[in-house]
C-alpha cells in the first residue's frame, strides 16, 4: 500500500503509490469520494441505498461488495492477504461486517481537507498577521481546480446526487468568497468584483442560484471602498551567500516527499521528518530549500542548530530556535498566559524584561519544574500552530542535548493528539546515528507514535554532476543562436571536464562545490 491522493474539485483525479488510478466504474469513484468526504462510519445498507436504490436489499449489498472489491483491488488492499503478509501501513477503506468508514489514520491527501484547513487557518489569524492570512488564502484557491466532482453524476441515485449539489454549492460558493477576500486584503479592488461576478456567473449556471447573502454583502463593501494607490514592492537585494548558492541538484525526490509531509500536514496530522547523510552530503542545503518554499506558503519557520559543545548545555537548540523567533514578538501575553510565560522564562529570562509584572515559575521539585517547562514549550507551539502551520527545524540534530529531544517528543505528542499543523524537521550525521543507541531509541519511540519520514541523502550520479555543471556554466541549454559555432564544443569539453570531476569526487556535493 501507499499513499492515496484524492483531487476532487475540478475533474477527478486518483492517485495511489505514485500511479494514476482510473476507477472501474463512475460508483467505485462515488463510493470512495463519499467515504471521505463525509468521514464517520457508515453502515453498509445506508450506502447501498444511497447509490443502488433501484435494486432490492439483496442486490443491492452485492453491488456494494463487488463495488468494495474493485476498490481494495485498485488500492493493493488485497494483495497483502494473498501473500499473508502484514500490511506496513494501515487500509485507506475499513471495511466491517456491517460497517465503512474511510480510515483518517492511513496516509491519503484529499484537496477538500487541505481547502477547509487554510480557510480555517485563515480564519484564526490574529490581526497584525495579514502575511500568514494571505498565504493561507492563496493557498486555498490553489486548490479550487473547478466544480467538486466535475462531470461525474449517477442520475440511477437520486440521493447522491442531491448531496453532490450541495456539495458543489458548498465548495464553489466558499471557494469564490476566499478568493474575493484574497483580491481584496491585497488591494487589488477590480481583481475583487472580477471574483464576484465569476462566482455569480458559476452558481447561475451550474446551480441556477443566486450568491448568499454574505457574499453579496462582501461584494458591496469592497465596491463602496475608495481604489487605494498600491505601493511598488521593493525587493531585498540577495545576501552574497544566496548570490553564489548552487542550484540544488539531484534532489528532486527528496525535496517532493518533505513538500508531501507539508500538506498532510496542513489536514492538522503532526509530520516528523529526518534528512541523513555524511558531512557535506547536503543536508542543510536541501532543508534550507524546502524552509523557503515552506515560508512562501505562509508557514511560521522556527529554526535552529545544534553544536557539538551544545550537548553539554541543556535545551542550546530550543532556546536558539525560540529567542529567535519571539524577540520580534511585540505581544507576548496575546501568544500566552502568564504561567507559561514564567515557565518559558527559565529558558529565556529576558522575559522578564519584555512582560511586565512576570511573575516568577512556581518553586518546584526536580521533576515537577521539567514537566512545566515541557508543557509549556508544548503550548507555545500550540499558540503557534493556531496562527499558521509551523516548521521547526533543527539542524545537526545528532549534537542535541538529551533534555532538548525529550522535549521535542513529548511537545510533537501533544501537538498530534490536538491535530495541529506542526512539522518537525531534523538532520543527523548517518555516522552518529549508526553509533548512538540514545538517537536510535528516540527515533524508535517517536516511529512507535508518528509518522516520521527518514530520508538518507547520497553522493550525485554523473549525470547530476553534468546538470550541475551545466546550469553553473550556462551550457546544454539548447537555446538557438545563443551558443554559436563554438558552443558544441563547448559543451563537450564541459561534459570532459564533468567526467574528471565526477571521478576525482564520486559526486560528492562537498568536494564539487
Amino acid at each position: 500500500m501507499g499513499r492515496l491522493i484524492l483531487r476532487l474539485l475540478g475533474t477527478p483525479e486518483v492517485s495511489h503509490a505514485e500511479k494514476r488510478l482510473t476507477l472501474q466504474t463512475r460508483k467505485v469513484l462515488a463510493l470512495l469520494a463519499y467515504l471521505a468526504v463525509e468521514q464517520g462510519v457508515h453502515s453498509r445498507d445506508k450506502i447501498a441505498a444511497l447509490l443502488w436504490p433501484e435494486s432490492d436489499e439483496e442486490r443491492g449489498k452485492a453491488s456494494l461488495r463487488r463495488a468494495l472489491a474493485y476498490l481494495r483491488e485498485s488500492l493493493d488492499e488485497t494483495a497483502h492477504e494473498r501473500s499473508g503478509n502484514v500490511p506496513l501501513q494501515p487500509p485507506h477503506v475499513l471495511i466491517k461486517h456491517h460497517t465503512l468508514s474511510f480510515n483518517l489514520t492511513s496516509d491519503f491527501e484529499i484537496d477538500t481537507h487541505i481547502l477547509q484547513t487554510a480557510f480555517t487557518l485563515a480564519r484564526r489569524r490574529s490581526s497584525g498577521d495579514l502575511r500568514a492570512h494571505l498565504a493561507h488564502l492563496q493557498m486555498a484557491a490553489s486548490c479550487y481546480r473547478g466544480n467538486f466532482l466535475d462531470g461525474l453524476s449517477l442520475p440511477d441515485a437520486p440521493d447522491f446526487e442531491d448531496w453532490l449539489l450541495l456539495q458543489r454549492e458548498s465548495f464553489n460558493e466558499t471557494a469564490h468568497t476566499r478568493l474575493i477576500q484574497l483580491h481584496s486584503a491585497l488591494g487589488d479592488r477590480s481583481a475583487a468584483l472580477q471574483a464576484f461576478e465569476r462566482c455569480r456567473a458559476v452558481l447561475e449556471r451550474e446551480l441556477s442560484a443566486e450568491p448568499s447573502s454574505e457574499t453579496m454583502m462582501l461584494a458591496e463593501r469592497i465596491r463602496s471602498q475608495i481604489s487605494p494607490v498600491r505601493k511598488p514592492v521593493m525587493h531585498e537585494a540577495p545576501s552574497p551567500r544566496e548570490a553564489w548558492e548552487f542550484p540544488l541538484t539531484g534532489r528532486a525526490a527528496e525535496h517532493r516527499t518533505l513538500v508531501t509531509a507539508f500538506q498532510t500536514m496542513l489536514q492538522g496530522r503532526v509530520q516528523v521528518a529526518t534528512i541523513e547523510g555524511e558531512p557535506g552530503i547536503g543536508k542543510t542545503r536541501l532543508a534550507r530549500e524546502f524552509l523557503r518554499w515552506a515560508r512562501a506558503q505562509g508557514a511560521d519557520v522556527l529554526e535552529a542548530r545544534a553544536f557539538e559543545t551544545g550537548s553539554r548545555l541543556p535545551y542550546q537548540p530550543l532556546v536558539e530556535a525560540m529567542r529567535s523567533r519571539l524577540e520580534g514578538e511585540q505581544d507576548l501575553q496575546a501568544l500566552l498566559g502568564d504561567v507559561w510565560l514564567a515557565e518559558l522564562a527559565r529558558l529565556l529570562p529576558e522575559f522578564h524584561e519584555q512582560v511586565r509584572d512576570l511573575p516568577p515559575p512556581l518553586s518546584l521539585d526536580e521533576a515537577e519544574a521539567r514537566t512545566r517547562l515541557f508543557e509549556a514549550v508544548a503550548r507555545l507551539g500550540q499558540a503557534l500552530a493556531r496562527r499558521a502551520p509551523v516548521v521547526l527545524f533543527i539542524d545537526d540534530a545528532q549534537w542535541a542535548d538529551a533534555a532538548s529531544l525529550d522535549v521535542l517528543q513529548y511537545a510533537s505528542r501533544r501537538w498530534a493528539t490536538a491535530h495541529l499543523p506542526v512539522f518537525l524537521l531534523c538532520t543527523f550525521r548517518s555516522d552518529d546515528l549508526a553509533s548512538s543507541v540514545a538517537l536510535a531509541d528516540w527515533l524508535g519511540s517517536l516511529e512507535r507514535t508518528l509518522p516520521v519520514r527518514r530520508q538518507a541523502l547520497t553522493a550525485l550520479t554523473f549525470e547530476e554532476t553534468l546538470r550541475l555543471v551545466q546550469s553553473l556554466f550556462g551550457a546544454g541549454k539548447g537555446t538557438p543562436g545563443a551558443g554559436g559555432k563554438g558552443q558544441p564544443e563547448k559543451d563537450e569539453s564541459i561534459e570532459a571536464w564533468s567526467k574528471w570531476l565526477f571521478a576525482e569526487t564520486r559526486g560528492h556535493p562537498f568536494f564539487l562545490i
